[in-house]
């Protein structure tokens, strides 16, 4: 549980980084804050406060890692983008059903999760997705994590639909709001990843040879 966790505050803050839920509000135009504001509003109606206080911890550090912009998709899903150039580029998705769980869609970084001991090898597979136990955290502490592409992800709603594109894969993981804090922790890790990952240009397709 982590309903009485201390605030997260993101290290290596550099000017413009949000710290906590107000400041994030602040880089919301009108519509997506009104948004932001209502979904919580009901997320605090709940007889604990544990999904409210992930909800925004969570949002707090996506924005910090891709800094450029923040679109609510209704009050279902939050997008955040990071620079390209003169153009932004979306690098996270978060979608909240307000059904028990939180999930996050971003680049597919298992291998480079794995190589940095933030995961290790999946144990089980539960429909689509596979379970990953967390890296040196214990056996106790699981993942839920799926691949989405454009051909799994044919009906995929608009708030992560770009992100397979350019045949890339999307890994979406999912938290229980009741999520434990060392889960959580293990989320943000790959989050950390992800974030430089997702910013990177991507290569243009070589042209087929005559």
């Amino acid at each position: 549980m982590i309903q009485n966790a201390k605030p997260f505050v993101p290290v290596n803050l550099h000017t413009g980084e949000v710290a906590d839920y107000d400041s994030l509000l602040l880089r919301l135009g009108a519509r997506d804050r009104a948004a932001v504001m209502k979904h919580i509003a009901v997320c605090e109606t709940e007889p604990t406060r544990e999904h409210a206080t992930l909800w925004k911890r969570l949002a707090c550090l996506l924005c910090n890692l891709a800094p450029k912009a923040i679109q609510t998709s209704g009050q279902k899903a939050l997008q955040f983008f990071a620079a390209d150039g003169k153009y932004r580029r979306q690098v996270f998705a978060m979608e909240d059903l307000r059904d028990g769980v939180i999930s996050v869609y971003m680049v597919d970084v298992l291998a480079a999760a794995k190589a940095s001991g933030v995961i290790r090898d999946p144990i089980s597979k539960t429909g689509e997705a596979m379970v990953y136990p967390g890296g040196g955290a214990g056996p106790g502490v699981l993942l839920k994590m799926e691949s989405l592409t454009s051909s799994n992800t044919s009906a995929a709603p608009e708030y992560f639909r770009h992100m397979v594109g350019w045949n890339r894969i999307v890994l979406k993981v999912t938290l229980l709001t009741s999520a434990s804090e060392a889960q959580v922790a293990a989320l943000e890790s790959l989050c950390g990843i992800a974030g430089p990952a997702g910013a990177e240009r991507i290569a243009p397709v070589a042209p087929a040879s005559a």
